[in-house]
């Protein structure tokens, strides 16, 4: 996924060209609380299961919140 800022405006496009930036509020939060006002960031969204490893499912959750 890359995520995409420009001042106010976040964007988060998957690698197919899909904007998911609507499916991802959190983090969207988290990239407009960055200091920064203009930057990309190309990588993997992940959630860790209890367990360590990343768990897919949680992940496209809808009741998924920090």
């Amino acid at each position: 996924m890359r995520l995409e800022r420009d001042g106010d405006r976040v964007r988060l496009i998957t690698k197919g060209g899909n904007d998911f930036t609507k499916r991802f509020p959190w983090i969207v939060e988290a990239a407009l609380k960055d200091c920064q006002k203009q930057f990309v960031i190309d990588g993997e969204a992940i959630v860790r299961g209890v367990d360590g490893y990343s768990d897919f499912n949680v992940l496209h959750s809808v009741s998924f919140t920090l």
